[in-house]
């Protein structure tokens, strides 16, 4: 391996990404826009922010449909970008900390309903038999067989109708 392990109780503060589109882009900016914009929309619909429960209710409808299709466009549009193999993108995993290359080998799924993309980190594909990277990959396949993208917004959207 090329690159030493990331701890994650490390902080990231001070780490320069080799990529903008790393494996942390895939992993966690969707399910950062996902919490606050549908809190943003529950805080609108639920505080009666416009006068009328009507107008409420449709400008966070609005919101929330906004965020979905917005993700998805930009997801998509990144996949566009990276390398594609057989039935999944490569991105990159390694960034620069204190002067040493370091990775966090990792493959994910996107929590964008719409997008059945499986995201795999470029030290695995270079570090793993070929067995074992089918085995991430076949695992990362029960997610979007199993709808795990749509299950976690549901669960925020009923998280937000509780909190709220």
């Amino acid at each position: 391996m090329n690159c030493s392990p990331f701890l994650r109780m490390n902080k990231f503060s001070g780490a320069e990404k080799l990529s903008k589109f790393d494996i942390f882009y895939f992993r966690f900016v969707p399910s950062f826009y996902l919490s606050f914009l549908l809190g943003v929309s529950f805080n609108i619909l639920f505080s009666n922010l416009f006068g009328s429960p009507y107008i409420s209710a449709l400008v966070s409808l609005v919101v929330i449909i906004g965020t979905l299709l917005g993700l998805k466009y930009n997801i998509v549009r990144v996949l566009s970008r990276l390398d594609r193999r057989d039935n999944y993108y490569v991105v990159e995993d390694t960034f620069v900390y204190k002067n040493q290359r370091v990775c966090d080998p990792n493959a994910c799924v996107p929590i964008v309903p719409g997008v059945s993309a499986i995201i795999v980190g470029r030290s695995l594909v270079e570090n793993l038999t070929e067995d074992e990277l089918m085995a991430v990959i076949k695992h990362e396949e029960g997610h979007i067989v199993f709808h795990h993208p749509k299950i976690i917004v549901l669960s925020l959207i009923v998280f937000n109708i509780v909190y709220y």
